[in-house]
């Protein structure tokens, strides 16, 4: 039986994948690090910041890693300073667990402060009963903050789903013990995900408390 329901953020409940990439993509500019592709920029929504840009500049050293880092979140700030949204129905569909007794947890790649801010912004502060980020813990797919997140809520990892887009989400879910629902509408495509063998797809986020009825039957 499924008690808990820890989502990823962005990319999943959150619209953010244009202003990640385009804070990415001025941040790599100013730093004199190599430009890359906005599919390349997209690819590392998920994981911490070190390791983001550690993956987008390789050739570089700790210092352009952070220079890189610091510029992302100036830039990020300024791009979001109207709000971030959230998915069309993702705010419903959270309630609606949350109010069926689920136990709603968050593990995502922000930082705290980023995403203290969100969960306000959002509403969906009203419903999270834990969360962790990337400053708190090893970034994903390390399955550190979800084991937290759980241990928090108080549910094993056997009755809870991970709910995320990107392969750094299923393979932490997929290390830690829990059940998988796929996000099709996110960063990484499903093929990418198709690997780590989800339980469920989900296409749009307004059935996101639907995918997770269903996935609660009698035998689960």
């Amino acid at each position: 039986m499924i008690r808990a329901v820890i989502l990823d953020w962005d990319g999943t409940v959150s619209d953010s994948r244009a202003i990640i990439v385009e804070a990415l993509r001025r941040a790599l500019e100013e730093a004199g690090a190599p430009l890359q592709p906005e599919e390349k920029l997209a690819s590392i929504i998920g994981l911490s910041l070190p390791q983001a840009m550690a993956t987008l500049i390789p050739e570089g050293d700790r210092a352009l890693h952070q220079r890189a880092g610091e510029g992302y979140k100036h830039h990020f700030r300024l791009l979001s300073q109207g709000g971030v949204p959230l998915f069309p129905g993702v705010l419903e569909s959270v309630k609606r667990l949350a109010e069926a007794g689920y136990r709603i947890g968050v593990a995502t790649g922000k930082s705290r402060a980023g995403l203290d801010r969100a969960l306000h912004e959002t509403g969906l502060g009203a419903y999270v009963a834990a969360s962790r980020c990337s400053c708190e813990c090893p970034s994903k797919p390390d399955p550190a903050m979800l084991y937290e997140v759980l241990a928090e809520l108080d549910v094993a990892p056997a009755h809870a789903a991970m709910v995320g887009d990107t392969t750094y989400d299923m393979a932490m879910g997929r290390s830690a013990g829990t059940r998988l629902l796929a996000v099709t509408y996110g960063v990484h495509p499903p093929e990418m995900l198709a690997p780590y063998l989800p339980e469920m797809w989900l296409e749009t986020p307004a059935r996101l408390a639907e995918a997770i009825l269903e996935m609660q039957t009698p035998s689960s």
